[in-house]
C-alpha cells in the first residue's frame, strides 16, 4: 500500500508552493548599505594569542619521544631518533 498524504498535508504542501520565496541571505547583496570593513588587527591578535598556546602544546604532544629516547647504560630505547 502506497503512502498517501492526508488532505490537510496535501493542502499545506500546495499552499507552501504558492507563497513568495525570499532569496537566501548568502545569495543576495546587502541593500541597507556597504558591508563593514574587516578588523585585521583583531584577527591578528587572536591568531598570535592562539598560536602562543597551540604551538608549545603541539610541540609537547608530538615531540615527547625526543627527550625520552635517551639511552641508558644497558637499556634499549623504545624510540630511535636518527
Amino acid at each position: 500500500m502506497a503512502f498517501r498524504p492526508s488532505p490537510i498535508r496535501a493542502f499545506l504542501r500546495s499552499a507552501r508552493n504558492l507563497l513568495p520565496k525570499e532569496a537566501h541571505p548568502v545569495g543576495r547583496y546587502p541593500s541597507a548599505g556597504p558591508s563593514h570593513p574587516v578588523s585585521w588587527g583583531f584577527y591578528r591578535t587572536k591568531l598570535v594569542r592562539t598560536a602562543a598556546w597551540y604551538v608549545p602544546v603541539a610541540a609537547g604532544i608530538l615531540g615527547w619521544p625526543v627527550p625520552t629516547s635517551g639511552s641508558s647504560a644497558g637499556e634499549i630505547s623504545a624510540y630511535v631518533i636518527m
